[in-house]
């Protein structure tokens, strides 16, 4: 499933080295020369190459795979990383968030309903009262984009504050027929409420990729630790590599951390920019 839910647009075949090679017979005729072997000749004529991370230890604690690394960077391939469909992530997040819009909407049009006197004339101090928790929570929600945990507080908190405006509003043109105004005010609020269901979106995007960078994390002990079923083969592609060792290194690390590598992306990164969620597409912002 995630191969296919990181599938490119337009892109309708795939050479995928685990099917195309028989890995139960004697291919060493076929991978003696690293450069003219069957992955080196698939990436030459491929646009970009996807990574699809294992849970047990990192790919790249393979040679061959950080041979298909240093590839992608000789021939400035685009490199991402594959992650699971965020069907997986957000049922809970559905179901919490389905209860807070429910429970704001109900909230605020009652809560305006039992006011003694009910009119139109308590728009800006409903308006301010709502927007002294809003406002805060759609600059904690920017600032706080790296971090889950608070991402998600202020998620669940920005769509029930913005769903009990809705109530209040809806109350306002529905039952006292306010003035053209409050339509506006309302469709305001509950763009809030979609903009925090969006964030909420990225923030269940972010946490599937986040899990497969610590994937790729997991055993990998650069360039020189990887591992080889044959030590020649070993011997080889480190030979061929030579002094671009550091560059793979980057490469590895950059797609690691922003779960994309490019040249751009590298260049950045060893400027010292920070590209971590750079390859992030984020549907709030």
């Amino acid at each position: 499933d995630k191969v296919l839910a990181s599938w490119p647009m337009g892109v309708q075949t795939a050479w995928c080295c685990i099917f195309a090679n028989p890995q139960n017979l004697d291919i060493s005729d076929l991978i003696k020369e690293p450069r003219t072997s069957p992955f080196a000749l698939a990436l030459g004529s491929a646009s970009q190459l996807m990574v699809v991370p294992t849970r047990q230890t990192s790919i790249y604690s393979r040679i061959w795979c950080i041979y298909e690394a240093f590839l992608a960077v000789d021939m400035d391939k685009v490199v991402f990383t594959a992650s699971a469909p965020v069907a997986r992530w957000a049922p809970r997040s559905a179901a919490i968030n389905g209860m807070l819009s429910v429970a704001g909407v109900a909230s605020g049009y009652l809560w305006r309903r039992s006011i003694d006197d009910p009119s139109c004339d308590e728009v800006s101090f409903e308006a301010l009262l709502t927007w002294a928790v809003l406002a805060p929570a759609l600059v904690i929600s920017v600032l706080a984009n790296r971090k889950p945990c608070i991402s998600a507080g202020v998620n669940f908190i920005g769509i029930a504050v913005a769903m009990f405006a809705v109530g209040v509003w809806s109350y306002k043109v529905g039952e006292l027929s306010c003035h053209n105004v409050y339509v506006l005010v309302l469709a305001v609020f509950a763009m809030q409420g979609v903009y925090f269901l969006a964030n909420e979106y990225d923030r269940l995007c972010a946490v599937g990729v986040r899990s497969e960078s610590e994937a790729l994390m997991v055993g990998y002990g650069g360039v020189r630790g990887a591992a080889a079923s044959v030590e020649t083969d070993r011997f080889r592609i480190l030979e061929e590599i030579g002094h671009r060792e550091e560059c793979v290194d980057l490469s590895i690390r950059v797609l690691i951390d922003s779960g994309m590598s490019t040249e751009g992306l590298r260049k950045a990164s060893d400027k010292g920019v920070d590209v971590r969620s750079a390859a992030d597409v984020r549907w709030a912002t």
